[in-house]
C-alpha cells in the first residue's frame, strides 16, 4: 500500500523530484511512495489507479516548481484552468478527504501560488503550511524536516514504515553502541579510542571550508547539482545581449542599495565565463568579451518600502540587465560616472525594481541577469559577491570556457575594497572533475564582506 503520493508537473520540477522520490523510498519502504509513472504496470488506466491511490493514501506531497502554477499546453493555455489537469485533480480529491494530509513541497526559488493564481477548487492549498526544499547540500535540511512531519503524520495513524536502507543503518548503529558498551569492560584506553573513533565519524572533521563525514554527502549533493547547472549551459548556450531588456534612465547620482526592509532567504549568482576573452578587448572594441551572471533571490519585505535596487560594478564598458517574466516592473538606472574603489574604477549600474505592491511579511523571489561587457585584460582577473545583513544563505557557481579554467582559483574576503584581503576558507567549495567549473556554498555569510574568486 502507497501511504506517500507524489504529485508533480514533470516539466516544472525534474531537477528535484526524482531525488525526492528516491531518497523517499529509501526512507519508508519502495511500495510505500507512489508516483505515477513509474509506479503504474503497462497496461493499466492510470485514470482508475490514481484514483484508488489517492483514496487509500495518508499523505500527498504536492511538490512546486517555479513555473507549478503558470504551466501551459502546446496551445499556451494554462494547465490548471482545465478540469481535468492531473495535478488539478490530485490535489482537488486529496482535499475532498478529512484522512489525507496534504503538504506542499516548494522548491526554492519558487514560492507558493496565490489564491488568484489558483482555481477556486485549489484555494484551501495556498493556506496549507508549506516545506521548502533547497537545492545543492540545503536538499539535505529540507528533506530531514520533511521526514519528520511524515513521521508525525504517520504515527498518529499508526503507520510505521521503514526502508530497508533505515533498518539496516539503524542496525548498525545499534550494534556500535552495543560494541561501545563491550569496550568499557575491555580498558578504560580503549573506551577513549572508541569514543574517539565514534566522534569523528558521526560528528566529521571541517578543513579548509569542506567537511568530512556527514556533509560529506551534503558536498557530494552540491556536486551533482553543479554537474546539472554546467550542463544545462552548455546544452544551451546563451547569446549576449547588447540592451537591457527594460528602460534605461540617466541620474545625476546613484542612490546606495539598502537591504535593511527585507531578508534574503537565499542569494544565487551563476557565473557563464563561455563568452569571456579579455584579450580581444582593445580601446576601439566593442562588445566582444563577456561574462555573464545569473542572480535568483528568494526574499521577504519586512517593512514597508516601494523599491529595491541591485548594484552591479565593472571596470569593462558596459553593463547589460535582463530581469526575468513575471519579477515585479523595473528599470535601469545609471549616472555615467567611474568610481575609484582604491584598487580599480568602476562603472555602476542600479537595476530597480517596483515592490510596492508586494505585502510586509511577504516572500517572493527575483532572478535577473547581468551581462559585463568587455572588461580588459588583467594580470588576476577576479568576479565576486557581496553579503549583506539579512542573508541567510549564499550561493556561487561558476562556468569556465575550457578544461582547468579554475584550477588554479584563490577565494579571498574582505570587509571594503580598500582594506586587506583574507584568505576565505569559509563554506563549501566543490569543483568538476576537470576543474572548468565550480560551486560555493555558504550558510549565514558575514554581513557586508566582499567575497572575491581570483583565477
Amino acid at each position: 500500500m502507497s501511504h506517500i503520493f507524489v504529485s508533480y508537473r514533470r516539466e516544472d520540477s525534474n531537477w528535484a523530484t526524482d531525488r525526492l522520490i528516491g531518497k523517499l523510498r529509501e526512507r519508508f519502504g519502495q511500495g510505500s511512495v507512489f508516483h505515477d509513472i513509474d509506479s503504474i504496470e503497462p497496461g493499466h488506466d492510470f485514470r482508475d489507479v490514481l484514483e484508488e491511490r489517492l483514496s487509500s493514501c495518508s499523505i500527498l506531497l504536492v511538490v512546486v516548481g517555479a513555473g507549478w502554477a503558470n504551466a501551459t499546453d502546446r496551445h499556451g493555455k494554462r494547465r490548471l484552468t482545465y478540469s481535468d489537469d492531473w495535478v488539478r485533480v490530485e490535489i482537488e480529491t486529496a482535499l475532498s478527504k478529512k484522512d489525507v494530509v496534504v503538504i506542499p513541497v516548494v522548491l526554492r526559488p519558487a514560492v507558493m501560488p496565490q489564491v488568484d493564481e489558483v482555481p477556486a477548487s485549489l484555494a484551501d492549498f495556498c493556506f496549507r503550511q508549506e516545506l521548502a526544499i533547497f537545492p545543492g547540500s540545503d536538499f539535505e535540511i529540507g528533506f530531514s524536516k520533511l521526514v519528520r512531519s511524515i513521521d508525525r503524520v504517520l504515527r498518529s495513524k499508526g503507520i510505521q514504515l521503514d526502508g530497508d536502507r533505515y533498518r539496516m543503518e539503524r542496525g548498525v548503529r545499534r550494534i556500535g553502541r552495543r560494541s561501545l558498551k563491550i569496550g568499557v569492560f575491555i580498558s578504560l584506553a580503549t573506551v577513549f579510542v572508541i569514543v574517539a573513533a565514534v566522534f569523528a565519524l558521526t560528528r566529521g572533521f571541517e578543513f579548509t571550508g569542506v567537511t568530512v563525514g556527514e556533509s560529506q554527502q551534503a558536498s557530494e549533493a552540491d556536486r551533482k547539482d553543479l554537474d546539472r547547472v554546467v550542463k544545462r549551459f552548455t546544452s544551451n548556450p546563451i547569446v549576449p545581449r547588447r540592451e537591457s531588456s527594460v528602460e534605461e534612465r540617466e541620474v545625476l547620482a546613484l542612490g546606495r542599495p539598502d537591504y535593511s526592509n527585507f531578508e534574503i532567504r537565499f542569494d544565487e549568482r551563476i557565473w557563464s565565463f563561455q563568452h569571456f576573452d579579455p584579450k580581444t578587448v582593445t580601446e576601439s572594441s566593442s562588445y566582444v568579451s563577456a561574462m555573464i551572471s545569473d542572480r535568483t533571490l528568494l526574499m521577504v519585505k519586512t517593512s514597508p518600502v516601494k523599491q529595491l535596487r541591485f548594484q552591479s560594478r565593472t571596470t569593462g564598458k558596459d553593463l547589460v540587465f535582463s530581469p526575468k517574466a513575471g519579477c515585479p516592473p523595473s528599470h535601469v538606472e545609471s549616472d555615467g560616472s567611474l568610481v575609484d574603489t582604491g584598487i580599480f574604477r568602476t562603472r555602476s549600474k542600479h537595476l530597480c525594481f517596483d515592490v510596492s505592491q508586494i505585502e510586509i511579511n511577504e516572500e517572493f523571489s527575483i532572478t535577473y541577469r547581468t551581462i559585463y561587457w568587455d572588461a580588459e585584460e588583467e594580470e588576476e582577473p577576479w568576479f565576486g559577491a557581496m553579503s549583506y545583513a539579512g542573508c541567510l544563505r549564499m550561493r556561487i557557481i561558476a562556468i569556465g570556457s575550457e578544461p582547468s579554467f579554475f584550477r588554479n582559483v584563490e577565494r579571498k574576503k574582505c570587509s571594503s575594497f580598500d582594506s586587506p584581503l583574507e584568505d576565505c576558507h569559509d563554506g563549501v567549495y566543490v569543483t568538476n572533475d576537470d576543474d572548468s567549473a565550480f560551486l560555493w556554498n555558504m550558510p549565514d555569510p558575514e554581513p557586508f564582506k566582499i567575497y572575491m574568486f581570483f583565477f
